[in-house]
């Protein structure tokens, strides 16, 4: 009997992408779902300004997290400022038991999840367990505007995942867990 050296390199880049705090798409179509989590809103959120006076002490969902990512390095984007979203993902490509990770997803990404979830005929129902998938296609040789699309896929094709997952997502507003994810950020000019 041999080692199935395929699996063993599917195996091995899935470790690579879940290497850190923060899960990394592969070159080419990544299937994910995205969470909602629940925050109660604290007065240093509302000093943050995450939230406003009237929310203290509620309890609310949210699916996202803002990041700014400060550029290092040289040439024209050295010390620009961009903005970076934290998401509660499942990697649906991983073989194997599913697992809740953190995504600090870019702008675009975030902006067209975010469109499906304000659209009237999606909304939060493609959100969570029970909810759709997305297909992520991502080519790192292309400009930024054009690294990532997303689409989301038709019901047919969605996986069935465990409600135990929901039990797994992070609130990105615990102070604990937004210092993991750095609040601001640093990050190279090929990350």
């Amino acid at each position: 009997m041999a080692l199935d050296i395929e699996r063993e390199r599917r195996k091995q880049a899935a470790i690579k992408r879940r290497s850190g705090f923060s899960w990394k798409p592969q070159a080419g179509e990544n299937n994910i779902r995205v969470f909602m989590f629940n925050h109660k809103v604290t007065k240093q959120d509302v000093m943050d300004g995450s939230f406003s006076k009237t929310d203290v002490g509620k309890m609310v969902q949210d699916w996202d997290r803002e990041l700014q990512v400060e550029y290092k390095g040289k040439g024209a984007n050295q010390g620009k400022i961009s903005y970076r979203y934290a998401l509660n993902i499942v990697d649906l490509n991983q073989d194997g038991n599913k697992t809740i990770q953190t995504w600090i997803a870019p702008s675009s990404v975030r902006e067209t999840i975010g469109d499906y979830v304000a659209d009237e005929d999606y909304g939060e129902d493609i959100l969570g367990c029970e909810g759709r998938d997305f297909k992520i296609s991502y080519d790192k040789d292309e400009v930024p505007a054009k690294m990532y699309s997303v689409i989301l896929r038709d019901q047919k094709h969605c996986k069935e995942l465990d409600n135990e997952l929901q039990t797994q997502v992070k609130d990105f507003y615990n102070p604990e867990i937004y210092e993991k994810l750095g609040g601001i950020q640093t990050q190279t000019e090929n990350e």
